[in-house]
């Protein structure tokens, strides 16, 4: 239980969501004797090998290793050919899909930006007095579209369906066509934006552990079970157990 505590909070220490100082401000029992609440660790990761104790002396048989091991081995294969076929759908995404800088991509990251309320870009004040990211289309437009430049962006000529044309019809439309890989290096580059799930902060908001709600205290428990009546059955073996 303790060891699961310990390493929840020390995964959002690794996450950027707390820093590494919240660690001895929970353990400072005398500022902070109630603890917040967060949800412990999962217990399967935590596997601890080389464990050693000084009068305990492990055992071991050829037909256990050879049980554990061919477990181990299926459980290995099994994960390795899942991931590398996601890795291989993330690289067809990246290589094959083409999308238009100046309309879609520039429309996206201003949509995006202004949804995480982040500070990229020129700011204005909003309602409440505070900074508020502005980035206009046209500022997205002009980096992303020089950038793209830069990487080797393709030119498409898009020529309306004779189908749907209604007269005056444009000729063509220009569309500044880069691979989606290429996108996701520029924005990761320009706007420090990467779709990694580590940089997710914003999809799901993360309340400080110190600004929590905090649980009771174990005087605030004693002071509960020694204000209920002397017949009280918690009170009775609070007291045979002091």
């Amino acid at each position: 239980h303790m060891i699961r505590c310990i390493v929840s909070i020390t995964f959002m220490v690794g996450q950027e969501l707390e820093k590494p100082q919240i660690m001895t401000q929970l353990l400072d029992i005398s500022t902070n004797a109630a603890k917040p609440s967060y949800p412990m660790a999962p217990d399967k990761p935590l596997v601890l090998h080389k464990c050693d104790f000084n009068n305990v002396t492990f055992g071991y048989t050829s037909q256990n290793l050879w049980n554990v091991t061919y477990h181990l081995e299926n459980q290995w294969e099994e994960l390795v050919l899942g991931a590398e076929r996601i890795k291989d759908a993330l690289r067809s995404l990246q290589e094959y899909a083409m999308i238009d800088v100046r309309e879609d991509l520039c429309r996206f990251v201003q949509d995006y930006l202004a949804k995480a309320g982040g500070s990229r870009g020129r700011s204005r004040k909003n309602k409440k007095g505070k900074d508020t990211l502005v980035f206009s289309h046209l500022d997205l437009v002009k980096l992303l579209d020089e950038s793209a430049c830069e990487q080797g962006s393709e030119m498409l000529d898009v020529r309306p369906s004779p189908a749907n044309q209604t007269p005056p019809a444009p000729t063509s439309t220009k569309k500044k066509l880069i691979s989606w890989g290429k996108a996701l290096q520029l924005m990761e580059t320009k706007l420090s934006l990467t779709p990694y799930p580590k940089h997710h902060r914003d999809a799901k908001s993360h309340i400080s552990l110190m600004e929590r709600s905090k649980g009771s205290t174990y005087e605030d428990k004693v002071a509960a079970i020694l204000s209920q009546p002397l017949s009280g059955k918690k009170r009775q073996r609070f007291i045979e157990n002091q």
